[in-house]
């Protein structure tokens, strides 16, 4: 939850408890935190 605090400080406030509709900022999100991990798990190995 911290990163998304920081990053999408809107969160909590664009989930809609009742109606599951994926909130626009899920994908990109996901999609940065999938790069940072990429990028942290190739530096680990000295690429």
């Amino acid at each position: 939850m911290a990163y998304l605090n920081q990053h999408v400080p809107e969160w909590k406030d664009s989930i809609d408890p009742i109606e599951a509709i994926r909130p626009a900022w899920l994908t990109p999100t996901v999609n940065d935190i999938a790069a940072d991990l990429m990028v942290s798990n190739q530096q680990r190995r000295g690429r």
